[in-house]
């Protein structure tokens, strides 16, 4: 059994004038979509939320 922990990460959204870059921190639909790709090829035994953290337990599949 493995357990990954998904935090939300910053991402890149545009540039300031003078170059330098505007992040944020990812919205609810990019964390779940990020969530969702990783659990498609894994047995996953349970998906758990605390706060803005996901935890998810898995098995590998292959």
């Amino acid at each position: 059994m493995k357990i990954k922990l998904f935090k939300r990460e910053l991402v890149a959204d545009e540039y300031f004038s003078n170059g330098i870059t505007r992040t944020r921190q990812e919205n609810n639909e990019e964390l779940e979509t990020r969530v969702n790709e990783f659990m498609a090829d894994k047995k996953v035994s349970s998906v758990q939320a605390y706060g803005d953290n996901i935890m998810v337990m898995y098995e590998e599949v292959n």
